[in-house]
């Protein structure tokens, strides 16, 4: 008796089902990001841009003895630090989140104008570690 090569109609089935849903799972692993990720993304940086230029404002317009608390409970509350110079020693950026692309772009929009970038490194709270972080400057 001879072994046919051929697959039997379980198997054929089988095989073809596997062969859909790796298809599915493509297709969602694909549409998920397009159509949930990217957008929400895109609506939290316009809500961050719009607190950072709310906080700028507010901070332009408050006596200057009542800035430092202005200052402090922003650190606290939003981790937002307001400067009145460009950060020293800054480096050009080197991220390459669209996130950070998205702020850019709704603070741009918010201003009305340029918004220069660039990364400034900063002690941690108990001055243990050094993060690399986005510092923005915003240009009229």
């Amino acid at each position: 008796m001879r072994l046919s090569s051929r697959l039997s109609l379980t198997q054929q089935s089988a095989l073809l089902l596997l062969v859909f849903f790796i298809l599915f799972e493509l297709l969602v692993v694909s549409a998920i990001p397009y159509f949930l990720m990217v957008p929400m993304a895109r609506r939290s940086a316009a809500d961050l841009a719009g607190l950072m230029t709310l906080s700028a404002q507010t901070w332009s317009e408050l006596p200057p003895v009542t800035r430092p608390a202005f200052e402090i409970e922003l650190a606290r509350s939003h981790a937002l630090a307001l400067r009145a110079e460009p950060p020293h020693n800054a480096e050009p950026p080197s991220w390459r989140e669209p996130y950070l692309r998205f702020l850019v772009a709704s603070l741009s929009v918010r201003v009305g104008g340029p918004v220069a970038t660039s990364r400034e490194e900063i002690r941690g709270r108990n001055g243990s570690g050094r993060h690399s972080l986005p510092a923005m400057d915003v240009c009229r």
